[in-house]
């Protein structure tokens, strides 16, 4: 007959056993949930695609969950405002929404940084962009663009170069809008304005005509 210890001994191995095979298995129990990441490096002012996203399974901690997405539905139409890594996780702050209407389009264009409020604009700002045209004593300048929203803020990781010039890519609602920013980027000078995006944002256009001469009073044509 076996030893009563020996008996009792191995019950208690055998239980340890078990019990580490059930934790093992808990611990390595495959995750639930799905998360979109970027199958491919997605550069700042890149619209995505879905054909640019998948998805992967993941135990994320709570703090991590409320700033990812689940599904990609989500995330395709948005800019991307930072640098996406290939395989990394696209979180709510590395993308975008646009305000540009369907049908809108996007016209790129240089400008000098220290145009452009001395490179602090990010791409989602809403902008105005004035231009002032003619020469010598004869200048004026007009509101070309309103609430145009940035979507690319090109030769940057997030923000605007400080200095030298930089090409920005912004969307605009009309063809005449269009149409007017590319006739002021080709015999104007351009300068940016952070606007204000609100619906109830007062109306901001209008030109204004440089005096004539040392005694003249400028004047405003709304």
């Amino acid at each position: 007959m076996p030893n009563p210890r020996a008996v009792v001994g191995g019950f208690l191995v055998a239980a340890s056993a078990l019990a580490l095979f059930v934790g093992y298995g808990e611990a390595t129990a495959p995750p639930t949930s799905r998360y979109v990441v970027a199958v491919r490096d997605l550069a700042p002012g890149a619209r995505v695609t879905a054909d640019d996203l998948g998805t992967v399974a993941a135990d994320l901690p709570d703090s991590m969950k409320a700033a990812a997405f689940e599904r990609i539905a989500d995330v395709a139409g948005k800019v991307v405002a930072g640098p996406i890594a290939e395989g990394e996780l696209v979180q709510a702050g590395a993308v975008v929404s646009t305000d540009a209407a369907p049908g809108g389009l996007e016209v790129s264009f240089p400008v000098e940084a220290a145009r452009a409020l001395g490179g602090a604009l990010d791409v989602g700002d809403a902008v105005d962009v004035l231009a002032t045209f003619g020469a010598a004593g004869d200048t004026y300048t007009t509101t070309v663009v309103q609430g145009a929203r940035v979507l690319a803020a090109r030769d940057t990781a997030r923000m605007l170069a400080s200095s030298g010039t930089v090409t920005l890519t912004v969307a605009v609602a009309t063809s005449d809008e269009a149409r007017a920013l590319v006739h002021a980027v080709n015999a104007g000078e351009l300068i940016v304005v952070r606007a204000d995006p609100s619906a109830d944002a007062p109306d901001r256009t209008g030109t204004y005509r440089a005096p004539a001469g040392r005694d003249a009073d400028a004047s405003r044509e709304e």
